[in-house]
């Protein structure tokens, strides 16, 4: 639903999740800027799961869209 503080507007309208559920999710966590997080999954029970660290990416390679877009992040 989010990337490195940018909401992804194509995934977030195929779920009808609105910036408000972002920004909701996002001050569950602690955060209180979108710039201050990675990603917001949106995970299988309907929850929105927010990564502040991008770490080795491991626990997202099952999210649909994550890989391709590291892998555009590693391209020089």
């Amino acid at each position: 639903m989010l990337i490195d503080g940018t909401p992804i507007d194509a995934a977030m309208n195929a779920e009808r999740i609105g910036l408000s559920d972002l920004r909701a999710a996002v001050r569950r966590h602690g955060s209180t800027a979108f710039k201050d997080v990675h990603v917001v999954v949106l995970e299988t029970d309907g929850t929105l799961s927010v990564i502040a660290q991008p770490g080795d990416g491991s626990t997202l390679c099952d999210v649909v869209g994550y890989g391709q877009y590291r892998k555009q992040q590693n391209e020089p």
